[in-house]
């Protein structure tokens, strides 16, 4: 049973919201009389010195019952505090999170004695002005500006968000709870996620894999054979779907083992591919004695970058790009290039103990994003005598695949096609990647997110356009990465050697 505080024994109150506040374990056991499991428990200790905290669980063991209880507690414990609340939509919204905001409402008379439970908002009875939880969601077709402004607004010494289901959940809205911690010591800000691992994208994934330094990450598994599963998933339940499908199956890695799956099942490239690609550099062998191209993906507008990826043979030695390379015009970007041509190829050459004149930087192919205002940038490199070919990716594929059919016939596009060859790479243990290059991080992310589909019976890439809808942001590093491998379907001139 919930410790019966009323408000008119204020001193006891407040004793008790001092230890609360630092203790939501004993929060949730005095307020609720509820006894949290494990696993709970340990994220409700975790919560008070966490700014940031995410949780990725298999299905159904309890996760929205933890929501409830921080945000519950965040409102008693700090005054006048401002929360908002989001899901992968409004309907998800309504019939999980919130509606466990209100079971555990009318578990408290505490909490009865001092907020009101609403449609889209829970507000404190004294000053519902400036102490409140609301519902933030947004229209299906909003873009992404639109999206980051439902979590906008918020004006208090302490805010907290709560994205629940968060791994459907746009960037755009994550990024704005992320802004909030810029009070830092001024106030006090927290942003809480959870979900399934569904999908090797979105805020979830980005902070509990490629993040995770920066985040307080908690795995909650209902792995029969592990000592620390979440106990209100069913043991039988969980063998049954493993001994079905096997351990390696994405169902049961998403909703038994609460894992991230090797793979999205439309995945360009898994996880583990990339993993055995950095672990393969150390000893690869055309690291300096094959032909050196350059693949360069030229931003068009808003937060894209303009990318450029050195390659060796089938090694990626190096990824180039720079928040201040954003939004420059053609001029600067092709300045750029040839300054990167000339500090990757001549010391090359000065290793292999020949002399290189600058001139002869000029041979390495260089293929650019032919789109739009990568074309300006094409010509300004063939002006300036650089080998550069201009690749138009949405065009027709051309050539033959590797089993003699026809390119045009398999590919719906030169991307496809281009995107089908370094999959194979891959997948035959070709590729190795130099491990410290910078911003690999998002060459992982996006070669892992980009779906694969069909279309009047060919192969067919998510474009830039279709990904950056779907996750809010752009391809910039794996389509300079695929670029920089488009000798097997354009032609271009001679290549450079070591």
């Amino acid at each position: 049973m919930p410790l019966q505080i009323a408000l008119s024994d204020a001193p006891h109150l407040r004793s008790r919201l001092r230890v609360w506040r630092h203790d939501y374990v004993a929060l949730v056991r005095e307020v609720f009389g509820a006894e949290p499991d494990p696993w709970q428990a340990d994220v409700l200790r975790a919560f008070p010195t966490s700014p940031r905290l995410a949780m990725v669980a298999c299905a159904n063991p309890g996760k929205t019952a933890v929501l409830a209880w921080l945000g519950w507690g965040f409102l008693l414990t700090e005054e006048d505090a401002q929360a908002k609340a989001c899901a992968i939509s409004g309907a998800n919204l309504r019939t999980n999170l919130w509606k466990e905001f209100a079971y555990w409402h009318g578990r408290a008379p505490l909490l009865q004695q001092l907020f009101h439970v609403g449609a889209e908002r829970i507000v404190n009875l004294d000053r519902p002005q400036v102490w409140f939880l609301e519902a933030a969601t947004w229209d299906r077709d909003a873009n992404s500006e639109q999206q980051g402004k439902v979590l906008a607004g918020l004006h208090a010494r302490a805010v907290l968000f709560l994205l629940d289901e968060a791994g459907g959940i746009p960037d755009a809205v994550a990024m704005t709870a992320e802004n909030a911690l810029a009070a830092g010591e001024q106030g006090v800000a927290h942003v809480v996620m959870a979900g399934n691992p569904l999908e090797l994208s979105g805020p979830l994934y980005r902070a509990t894999v490629l993040e995770r330094p920066m985040w307080t990450v908690f795995h909650v598994t209902g792995d029969p054979d592990d000592p620390k599963r979440a106990p209100r998933v069913s043991e039988q339940w969980a063998r049954e779907q493993i001994q079905r499908r096997g351990r390696d199956d994405y169902h049961v890695q998403v909703y038994v083992l609460g894992q991230w799956p090797t793979a999205a099942s439309n995945a360009l490239v898994s996880l583990s591919q990339f993993s055995e690609a950095f672990a393969r550099w150390e000893s690869a062998s055309n690291l300096a004695v094959t032909p050196l191209t350059l693949g360069v993906d030229v931003a068009r507008h808003g937060s894209d970058r303009s990318v450029v990826v050195r390659r060796a043979g089938d090694c990626i030695h190096e990824i180039r790009a720079g928040d201040v390379w954003v939004g420059q015009d053609t001029e600067y970007t092709a300045g750029r290039v040839i300054e990167i041509a000339s500090e990757w190829v001549i010391p090359e050459y000065q290793k292999s103990g020949g002399a290189w004149p600058h001139e002869r930087a000029k041979s390495m192919p260089i293929y650019v994003d032919d789109t739009g205002v990568g074309g300006g940038v094409t010509d300004k490199l063939l002006a300036a005598g650089y080998n550069a070919v201009g690749v138009i990716v949405g065009a027709g594929a051309k050539g033959f695949t590797p089993d003699g059919r026809p390119a045009e016939k398999v590919h719906a596009n030169l991307k496809s096609f281009l995107c089908a060859d370094i999959q194979e790479r891959f997948k035959a243990g070709r590729i190795a990647l130099d491990p410290i290059i910078r911003d690999r991080t998002h060459l992982v992310a996006e070669g892992s997110t980009l779906r694969v589909g069909y279309t009047s019976g060919r192969r067919k890439v998510e474009g830039k356009d279709e990904y950056k809808k779907r996750t809010g942001r752009s391809t910039d590093y794996w389509d300079a990465m695929m670029l920089a491998f488009a000798d097997v379907a354009v032609p271009s001139g001679p290549f450079v050697e070591f």
